[in-house]
């Protein structure tokens, strides 16, 4: 399962006041060259296309310098169980625009984006047999690898003065 996957980005440059924070889970296409596929790229599975996650963010201080330790996290922001939502018969290609997350402004010297679900552990349609066919299993985390691999394209972290945090 992918819950928890995470990334942790160092702000740089001491405390930052994050105002706003955009997500996208926009996946890309296969790179072609001369209208050949490249073996080595292949297309972004849909499945593992991000669907909630969540932000924590932490300000180091003497005892957590670093922000080294899970304890001086905390969430500011629990994105909707279908922040990119998927359809059927097959999970759709999550919109170009980033999910834009308006929150209260929080002093933070790291920001952690945290992986809730992908579109095979969290889209509900994708869950359970929807069939009688014993052979066929199309329960998506139970059926396929999708439930262990996620993809998110973007993660943008914007301070007091509106300037992107890179």
């Amino acid at each position: 399962m992918i819950e928890g996957a995470q990334v942790t980005v160092d702000l740089a440059g001491g405390a930052h006041v994050v105002r706003r924070v955009n997500v996208s889970a926009m996946l890309r296409p296969r790179n072609v060259i001369g209208g050949v596929g490249d073996p080595q790229d292949p297309t972004q599975n849909r499945f593992t296309a991000l669907r909630s996650f969540k932000i924590e963010a932490c300000k180091a201080s003497k005892v957590n310098r670093k922000c080294s330790a899970d304890a001086g996290f905390r969430t500011i922001f629990r994105s909707a169980k279908n922040a990119f939502p998927a359809g059927v018969p097959r999970a759709s290609l999550a919109g170009p625009d980033p999910a834009r997350l308006p929150r209260r402004p929080t002093r933070a010297t790291h920001v952690r984006f945290v992986v809730v679900t992908n579109q095979c552990t969290g889209t509900p349609a994708y869950k359970g047999e929807t069939d009688n066919d014993a052979t066929n299993v199309t329960d998506c985390p139970a059926g396929s690898a999708q439930d262990e691999q996620v993809r998110t394209a973007e993660l943008q972290v914007f301070s007091r003065r509106g300037r992107v945090i890179r």
